[in-house]
């Protein structure tokens, strides 16, 4: 929308929610708007007990004289008998009242259930919901915030309605939100405020002195799903439909907003795998169709530019690659044997490394499984390649292909010097320090700005920046460890839980969950360098974006 496109009559009060969703997904949406509006109207309005008259709220069997209905004045006519009978006893009707409520002077506020019980379907009704409050918010001057149950008290989403929304999606938790969390909140609403609960039937139970509770649960079911929504606002209950399963996806994906990213679509391809940050580069990538085609996408630094999406085929398959510079350098299997080929601007002598596969000590099929996970990093070292194959590495050169004695490798500052950690004398070398109190059993994780973690049991973690000690990381048992990354001088692991499913972030001073990042189909990739993460949310659709803010920068779909 634009200033100079106007909306008809109907649609004006809508205005805000058009310039925040794209029309075709709003126009699904409506039925379900207008559902929920009626619902907080007629709620609201004509409640109060006194004040300036706003017309009549219905029929009542109590008043004055001059709110008599008409039709009792008719049978005060005819039968004055059984009118002067309905007077006693009190079975005359009236007209009822309706008073402006004083509104509110504050801000409006809403706090949102952001648990397990809110998830998929509800979600929709909190999204339409939180449109129909915004709207009214701005009714009457005010400004909407929004405080999401178990984050903390102090944090507020703030902004216009496409901010709002754009914040709000990425608010996901797998842990049920505790009662606490949501009288904690309470009690921080200013008195001014006007205060609204978006919830589950179990959060808000027992809340009978809270005006404005809106609870959601799933409805009716039918063949394809959850068919209906069964709202309740102070008691008034309501049925609503939900819109179609394409408009309900998109929604839910974000990709509904109009400041969300638009998608990358690469045609001909049946799905995309394995997203991986394998250097420094601001390249993304996956494998492609079978386990000879490998995808390249250019990440732009700004949120919300479509990232530039490559195909490459190859004629053998690939075992590893990574994009060094502005080049594609792969390794693959031909005809039984190891060559290397480069995309881009020649790398050294590389291309001429030609040695037979079963000095890997694998055989074609074991590779051809291999081509089925994510894409091994490949790293330039001085002239030869080291490329990552099955939990090891291995060196090319001119002459051979050999396993290379190291614990970790990640990219250097420069093209031909990765970092590596091996393991010397009994203890653990990483870039060229050796690392106190290690053995040839120590589990290394080579991070961003020169940083290192190292571990004895994968719970307790000492972490290194700049070869000086820092701070100590105690990680949940059975997690994995994903990555290091430095935030404001901190160093924090990127790790996935048992299940994995959940991605959190963990330092010495606390544990952040990550839901924005969470609940991808496989595991997240790390940039080495910068705070960038991409994740796999099926098999058609990647997402990539800050992994410490949660922003969503772009999405990348396949398009058969």
């Amino acid at each position: 929308m634009t200033s100079q496109t106007q909306l008809p009559p109907g649609l004006e009060p809508w205005a805000d929610a058009f310039n925040a969703l794209h029309p075709e997904f709003l126009f699904g949406l409506l039925p379900l708007l207008h559902g929920l509006d009626d619902l907080i109207h007629r709620r609201d309005a004509g409640q109060g007990d006194s004040g300036p008259l706003d017309g009549y709220a219905g029929i009542s069997n109590r008043g004055t004289p001059e709110r008599i209905l008409i039709s009792e004045w008719m049978l005060a006519a005819e039968l004055p008998l059984e009118f002067l009978r309905r007077a006693s006893e009190n079975e005359l009707m009236y007209l009822a009242p309706a008073y402006i409520r004083p509104q509110p002077r504050g801000r409006a506020v809403v706090l949102v259930d952001n648990g397990p019980d809110q998830l998929g379907a509800p979600r929709l009704a909190q999204l339409a919901a939180l449109i129909v409050l915004h709207r009214r918010a701005r009714a009457r001057g005010a400004e909407l915030r929004i405080g999401v149950l178990g984050e903390p008290a102090d944090q507020w989403i703030e902004g216009d309605l496409a901010q709002l929304l754009a914040a709000w999606l990425t608010q996901r938790s797998t842990a049920p939100v505790e009662r606490a969390a949501l009288d904690q909140r309470l009690e921080d609403v200013e008195a001014a405020d006007e205060a609204w609960v978006l919830a589950s039937d179990g959060l808000a139970a027992d809340l009978k002195d809270q005006r404005r509770v809106l609870t959601i649960a799933e409805g009716a079911w039918g063949p394809t799903g959850v068919q209906e929504l069964s709202i309740n606002l102070d008691g008034d209950r309501m049925e609503l439909a939900l819109p179609a399963a394409e408009v309900a996806v998109r929604a839910l994906r974000g990709s509904a907003l109009r400041t969300a990213p638009d998608a990358s679509r690469v045609e001909g391809l049946i799905d995309l795998r394995g997203p991986s940050f394998n250097s420094h580069a601001r390249r993304l990538l996956l494998r492609g169709r079978g386990g000879r085609e490998v995808v390249t996408a250019v990440v732009s630094e700004h949120a919300g530019r479509s990232p530039r999406v490559r195909r490459h085929s190859f004629s053998g398959t690939v075992l590893a690659g990574s994009a060094l510079g502005k080049r594609l350098v792969v390794v693959v299997l031909e005809d039984g044997e190891l060559r290397v080929r480069v995309i881009g601007k020649p790398l050294g002598r590389v291309t001429e490394f030609v040695h037979p596969v079963a000095l890997l000590g694998v055989s074609a099929a074991e590779i051809e499984a291999e081509s089925e996970i994510g894409l091994p990093p490949v790293h330039f070292a001085g002239s030869d390649l080291i490329f990552g194959f099955k939990d090891a590495w291995w060196r090319l050169s001119q002459h051979s292909c050999e396993p290379v004695d190291a614990v970790a490798i990640a990219p250097g500052t420069n093209i031909d010097q990765p970092r590596m950690a091996t393991v010397i004398g009994g203890g653990v070398r990483a870039d060229w320090n050796l690392i106190p109190d290690t053995s040839a059993s120590t589990v290394v994780v080579l991070g961003g700005e020169r940083s290192v973690a190292v571990s004895e049991d994968r719970v307790h973690w000492r972490t290194f920046i700049h070869r000086r000690p820092s701070d100590v990381i105690v990680v949940e048992q059975g997690c994995e460890v994903l990555a290091l990354v430095v935030d404001e001088g901190q160093p924090k692991l990127v790790t996935l839980s048992p299940a994995g499913l959940i991605v959190r972030l963990v330092g010495a001073q606390g544990v952040r969950t990550s839901t924005r990042w969470s609940g991808g189909t496989g595991k997240p990739t790390i940039h080495p360098s910068l705070p960038m993460v991409a994740v796999q949310r099926a098999d058609d659709l990647v997402e990539i974006g800050n992994l410490l803010t949660g922003e969503l920068h772009q999405v990348i779909r396949s398009e058969a």
